[in-house]
């Protein structure tokens, strides 16, 4: 009976990670986002013969990314080029492996093997869709994630060489990697090792010896030292889990953030529970921080971001292995409590975040589509592609990277014309305009993008069947696509009828990318890769 019971506990376990990569797998294309740039930067000047290591560890945005450099790089050697869906799943495949450590970890508490169930639901959910399905992000997170559980169960094993060894690929992964040489040292105060301390300077004088010589900050830190919106920030990312039970209420993050820091001190520094997972939080706690401090000019509930939820998940597990383990006695009710709590909260998040994962999917679709025709992008945020619009371009045509095929073929692209037709709406197309300026520490740039609403859409949508705008320029005839995405449904009808995707469409253009002046709108019904165009009575005006 026990076998049978851990048989299917591990078997569950597969379930619940093979489920997540083939979500993953479901909602993410292959096109550059924003600062994947970076990466095609780096083939680029590989390619050409550059300094290869002074662009290796060349920092930006504050960071010394030479782990995601170096994975696109094997991503390259193996695939002929650049795939940035590769690199996405092999973020998914990355994250399984931590649960592997996880679980690895959760086995030495000699509990069964049922009780580790919660940590998958816990884990395998979408809220941190911006690490989970953009390459860069993931890279960077989801590595950090798994070199700091191979560091600390390389300490424990008294693997030290190996051990400082994660941290400093850490260090060169994302910026927060550096805290894992704190987190060593609180461990070896504890446990009164204070000759390693040798050791440890050794690997940290090392990493900051390659680090330093090309370190500069970047446009988005802005160290105004703000106390009230850094213990905000720090305790809203640890306490993420709580937005997607409560409707996204903030607060409730910051509180849930201080209770899992409350109670991780009683447990750490009264119990003096210091095992893998005690250290393990410990080290999200110094991220949580030195995330929040550079970006202490702003306020939690104004800036808060899902790329950095990734932490949450991880801590609640680490609580919930600690709490095993100190109240044995209890373990039956931690476990039902924790698994009540798990599973509402994968629940939430796959209700709350899969609208996102598909607005994400259909957006670089569509800019795929732009990219083809015209070099630039409209859905996706147009500066990165301005600034750097040669070397993502030579990247295309010098097979660096692999082009998708367009969601609209030659032949439809002559049919939009005046005899196309007519798709009468329920409402018209509204139109709203925003300039949102964003402070920097050499000055303001302003991001310009409209919002082409349709409030009342009565097409149908689901998450097979999409729907795109295509705006045709007045005078020079150029075409743009931009996707239409749908928010959520309501929980009831999702439930009841089968029906996700509510009928209140938004495509949102950033018009810094496309020519001033009047377009024609279009509309493009797209199911299992066939089009049916249409057009709308009604024009679309770019201003200069």
């Amino acid at each position: 009976m026990k076998k049978s019971v851990s048989l299917l506990s591990i078997g569950f376990f597969i379930g619940q990670a093979v489920l997540y990569f083939v979500y993953i797998n479901r909602f993410s294309f292959h096109f550059p986002v924003q600062d994947d740039v970076t990466l095609i930067e780096f083939i680029h000047a590989k390619e050409a013969g550059s300094d290869l290591f002074n662009q290796l560890f060349r920092v930006d945005n504050d960071h010394a990314i030479v782990i995601p450099r170096v994975i696109t790089w094997v991503n390259q050697l193996l695939h002929g080029s650049v795939n940035f869906k590769q690199l996405i799943l092999w973020c998914a495949l990355t994250l399984i492996g931590c649960f592997y450590l996880l679980f690895s970890q959760f086995q030495k508490l000699k509990i069964t093997l049922p009780y580790f169930i919660p940590a998958g639901f816990l884990l395998f959910q979408p809220q941190f869709f911006e690490v989970s399905n953009w390459a860069i992000t993931g890279l960077q997170h989801i590595n950090i994630a798994l070199f700091v559980c191979l560091s600390l169960i390389a300490l424990e094993k008294n693997q030290l060489k190996l051990a400082f060894l994660w941290a400093i690929l850490a260090g060169f992964t994302f910026g927060n990697g550096v805290v894992l040489f704190v987190v060593l040292a609180i461990y070896f105060i504890f446990t009164k090792r204070f000759k390693e301390f040798f050791g440890l300077s050794v690997a940290l004088v090392l990493y900051l010896a390659i680090l330093l010589p090309h370190y500069s900050f970047g446009q988005q830190a802005k160290f105004e030292l703000h106390l009230g919106n850094i213990i905000n920030y720090a305790l809203g990312i640890l306490g993420a889990c709580a937005l997607d039970l409560t409707g996204g209420n903030l607060q409730a993050g910051i509180v849930l953030g201080f209770l899992m820091f409350g109670y991780w001190a009683y447990l750490f520094l009264f119990k003096k529970e210091r095992g893998f997972f005690a250290y393990l939080f410990l080290f999200i706690i110094g991220t949580c921080l030195i995330i929040a401090i550079p970006r202490s000019a702003d306020d939690w509930t104004t800036y808060n971001s899902s790329r950095y939820f990734l932490y949450a998940p991880i801590a609640l597990i680490c609580l919930y292995a600690m709490s095993l383990t100190q109240f044995p006695q209890l373990s039956q009710r931690i476990f039902i409590g924790a698994s009540v709590f798990s599973f509402a909260f994968c629940f939430m998040s796959y209700h709350i975040h899969t609208a996102q994962m598909v607005a994400r999917f259909q957006v670089n679709q569509a800019d795929n589509d732009n990219w083809i025709r015209h070099q630039r992008v409209a859905g996706n945020v147009p500066q990165v592609f301005t600034n750097d619009q040669k070397i993502v371009q030579d990247a295309f045509q010098l097979n660096y990277l692999d082009q998708e095929p367009g969601i609209l073929s030659k032949e439809e692209l002559v049919r939009f014309s005046s005899d196309t037709p007519v798709w009468k709406l329920t409402e018209k197309m509204l139109v709203e305009r925003h300039a949102n300026p964003i402070q920097e520490r050499s000055g303001i740039w302003v991001k310009r993008f409209d919002y082409l609403l349709f409030p009342n859409f009565k097409g149908e949508n689901s998450l097979d069947h999409v729907w795109y705008v295509v705006l045709r320029h007045t005078q020079s005839a150029m075409l743009y696509t931009v996707a239409i995405n749908f928010k959520k449904g309501a929980l009831r009808k999702w439930m009841l009828e089968g029906h996700y995707l509510s009928n209140y469409g938004i495509a949102q253009v950033y018009t810094d990318a496309l020519m001033p002046g009047s377009y024609q709108v279009y509309l493009v019904d797209r199911i299992q890769g066939k089009n049916t165009m249409y057009r709308l009575d009604q024009s679309y005006e770019i201003q200069p």
